[in-house]
């Protein structure tokens, strides 16, 4: 068997063609006003302590349908739930546009948020179905580093668009680049669950079933639920309070912000198909523990940083890390069980790990109302830094790894 070049691009099919492109789109959307979101909100009236609350609501919302999307995705298909929860996203997204409460538009987010957990299993299954085993990992990178584009450019267009502190219209122009996407992914997608198998669902005993299906699976499939959520409880920990260290700690403008999460993005694209294809080679392991330590010297030059200069350095090297693991991350949990319960196991995964981050940001909170923000700006971050330190051990000892050798495969 040929062994591919580390570099070089695999061959992607129409389903996986038609997901980066469309996902592209996406990106642009959500990160449109993503970077911005927590000066969104503290522009509607909400103060620093609340804002980890906000965060936790959020997350909590997004993550809740998660567990019932991946069931309906191995029951009705994948392009269905893709389609619908595209559709949704788009729709709740448009009335924040008109929302003067930082109530109202949290409770349109977490609306469209759910539309995200709708479609995420399901989309995540049809991919790992797309690709085969010996290039599942360059795969994903390659997916990613076409969809990634859409991250490169969201921000530094929505830095232009919000340059005088409005950041309403980039809420507008997210939905109606959103029902764009809905249509295309209702033209183009395949459906690949086959009808033998979803007949083979509708003999199971159903959604509880299938539950303890993926949790009696091995004991590395609850390693991997319990390593996914700490690391995501760590991840949202911080993430609300980047923007906020940008702007007020290090007086960073909203175009310099968007630069800086374009500068991440940009580099994580040119690292995503090396990183899938070192995965395939020597394992998902040893790609994603390099990529949490080289996100933890990132975020140490980030915190450190006096000025925009740094921010930006900061980023680039959490950018490289960030693509070297991230298509290793995305064929992990995929590997992890078979396909007759993959979609129910991925909303597992995203709905347990989701569910855990939401109070990331929601302890973030408490943390700011004993050693305040404005003067302890750093103590998030440390925090941070700590949990993805056990992560890395954690994933180390306790989750297998997936990557069979190529004498195994052959």
């Amino acid at each position: 068997m040929a062994v591919p070049e580390i570099g070089s691009m695999p061959k992607l099919g129409r389903n996986v063609l038609t997901l980066a492109v469309t996902a592209l789109l996406l990106n642009v959307a959500m990160n449109m006003y993503d970077p911005f979101l927590s000066l969104f909100f503290i522009q509607l009236g909400i103060s620093t302590v609340l804002l980890g609350l906000v965060f936790s609501i959020y997350r909590i919302g997004f993550s809740i349908l998660m567990l019932p999307g991946g069931y309906l995705a191995d029951k009705f298909g994948r392009k269905r739930l893709i389609v619908l929860g595209c559709l949704v996203y788009a729709t709740f997204l448009l009335p924040i546009y008109w929302s003067n409460s930082w109530i109202l538009a949290l409770a349109f987010l977490v609306c469209a948020q759910l539309g995200v957990s709708i479609y995420q299993p399901g989309t995540q299954a049809m991919l790992t179905e797309s690709l085969t085993d010996e290039t599942r990992a360059a795969g994903f990178g390659a997916f990613w580093s076409i969809t990634m584009i859409g991250g490169l450019i969201g921000p530094v267009i929505a830095g232009y668009m919000s340059a005088d502190g409005n950041y309403k219209p980039l809420f507008l122009t997210a939905s109606a680049i959103m029902f764009g996407v809905t249509l295309l992914r209702y033209r183009f997608l395949q459906e690949t669950k086959k009808e033998r198998r979803l007949g083979y669902v509708s003999r199971e005993a159903g959604f509880i079933e299938k539950l303890n299906d993926t949790w009696n699976t091995s004991s590395s499939v609850k390693s991997y639920i319990i390593w996914s959520s700490l690391y995501e409880f760590g991840f949202q920990l911080m993430l609300p309070y980047t923007a906020v260290l940008w702007s007020l700690v290090i007086h960073m403008d909203a175009f310099l912000i968007g630069v800086s999460s374009s500068v991440f993005t940009l580099l994580m694209i040119v690292a995503e198909i090396p990183g899938g294809r070192l995965s395939d080679r020597i394992g998902r392991k040893p790609c994603i523990i390099l990529s949490i330590l080289g996100l933890m010297a990132s975020t140490l030059i980030m915190i450190f940083s006096t000025f925009s200069l740094e921010v930006i350095l900061s980023q680039a090297v959490g950018g490289v890390f960030a693509g070297l693991g991230h298509g290793a991350s995305e064929a992990l949990p995929g590997e992890l069980v078979n396909e007759e319960i993959r979609g129910t196991a991925i909303g597992v995964f995203r709905t347990t790990s989701g569910l855990v981050g939401g109070f990331g940001p929601l302890t973030a909170s408490l943390v700011c109302s004993i050693y305040p923000f404005e003067t302890f700006p750093r103590t998030v971050f440390y925090a941070y830094l700590l949990i993805d330190l056990v992560c890395a051990i954690f994933l180390a000892l306790f989750v297998k790894e997936t990557l069979m050798s190529r004498e195994t495969k052959k």
